[in-house]
């Protein structure tokens, strides 16, 4: 995508596309990706896991922030998803769903080439075997770890191990298709198991498929799966809406919150390996947890006594986006420092330099302006204006 292109789709919707755009476009984020690459990735790598929720307004930069760090971990090595959830179904109303969504948009990290059209549970399988190319004691040696990984469902580990072999030996094609099928959670292709023994009598046995009663079981299974395969661990992170909980029927809503809830506690209690969840929500989402499901709420909110002031905790498991911003959106500099970030965009798009000291004298007054603002979504108002402008300076 062209520098032209990206200021584009900024000033069209005020948020990057993806990979290392984002990263460039970051503002005041240098202290998270730190403690994601010298906390969080070490943790996970060592088997932990763990859950974060970060709240903020619409237009606050949720999204940026999340694009940004998808682009961290999978430049340390990490397997990623990311779930826009306004584009696609309710993530957690049901977890056949949640874990279709995942299964379908995991990505490979940086460090394995051609990753970049290349997505889902079957690409992290198939990226082993090509790191393990040429050394078959080391192939040998992952497809025995993953033989032995208690921790996995284990009709969920005999699929994958089935499709591994599949994608060793060459002659089973069509097996190939339909085991991917199955740890997609393919809805569209109906898949009979025991038609799958009678004609491959060496597939281990149980092979199983996503069914609501064993998705629980698949979504933590299909979570701890990187980290099992090799991969240092995985990121995934989901991009809720202020509109996310309105699509939701009462029983849908129950469902959502008490399966967020079964989540965190399985985290805690370490029944997913090697896995961090990140989920954007808006600051109505407490709230709305407090109403339908105070359990969840309690193991969210941070305690605090009666007149006690909140102190900053980026660490915490459920944090403002000010918190992990520094500088933040009430300082000019913020915009400052983004405004000459879309001017560099602006400068490879065939900016002159008189167009950029012009614009920036025109830039400045807007960064202070936006800081003053109470409006929730200054950052996306900022960003659509300066890359507008910007825009225009380019067609004349």
């Amino acid at each position: 995508m062209s520098a032209h292109d990206i200021l584009a789709r900024l000033a069209s919707t005020g948020t990057p596309p993806a990979g290392p755009h984002a990263w460039r476009l970051a503002v005041g984020l240098d202290d998270t990706i730190k403690r994601l690459e010298s906390e969080t990735i070490p943790f996970l790598s060592a088997g932990g896991a763990e859950i974060r929720f970060i709240y903020a307004p619409y237009g606050r930069g949720k999204t940026h922030l999340l694009l940004t760090l998808q682009e961290a971990a999978r430049r340390h090595g990490l397997i990623t998803a990311y779930i826009d959830c306004q584009a696609e179904n309710v993530p957690f109303a049901s977890l056949e769903q949640t874990y279709r969504q995942l299964a379908l948009n995991l990505q490979l990290p940086h460090s394995l080439p051609n990753t970049s059209q290349r997505r889902g549970v079957a690409t992290l399988i198939a990226g082993v075997i090509e790191q393990s190319a040429g050394d078959q004691n080391s192939l040998q040696n992952r497809m025995q770890q993953l033989r032995h990984a208690s921790h996995l469902a284990t009709d969920f580990r005999n699929t994958v191990l089935a499709y591994g072999r599949s994608l060793i030996d060459d002659k089973f094609y069509d097996l190939r298709q339909e085991l991917r099928s199955l740890l997609c959670h393919d809805v569209t292709t109906r898949i009979s198991i025991s038609s799958l023994y009678r004609r491959y009598g060496w597939l281990p046995r149980p092979l199983g498929k996503v069914t609501k009663r064993i998705a629980p079981l698949w979504l933590r299974s299909l979570l701890s799966l990187p980290l099992t395969l090799g991969y240092p661990g995985c990121c995934i992170f989901f991009d809720e809406t202020e509109k996310t909980l309105t699509k939701l029927y009462r029983r849908e809503r129950q469902l959502y919150w008490a399966n967020l809830r079964n989540l965190v506690d399985h985290l805690a209690l370490g029944s997913i390996r090697g896995c961090a969840l990140i989920l954007a929500v808006v600051e109505e989402f407490l709230e709305e947890a407090r109403r339908d499901l105070d359990a969840l709420s309690q193991r969210l909110e941070r305690p605090r006594l009666p007149g006690e002031q909140k102190l900053a905790n980026p660490r915490a498991l459920w944090v403002d986006i000010e918190e992990l911003t520094r500088p933040g959106t009430e300082n000019p500099e913020f915009y400052l420092l983004l405004a000459e970030k879309l001017l560099d965009l602006g400068q490879e798009a065939g900016l002159q330099p008189g167009q950029v000291s012009s614009l920036r004298s025109k830039l400045e007054p807007l960064a202070r302006q936006t800081a003053a603002s109470i409006s929730s979504g200054a950052v996306r108002d900022f960003v659509k204006q300066a890359a507008s402008q910007i825009v225009m300076a380019l067609q004349t």
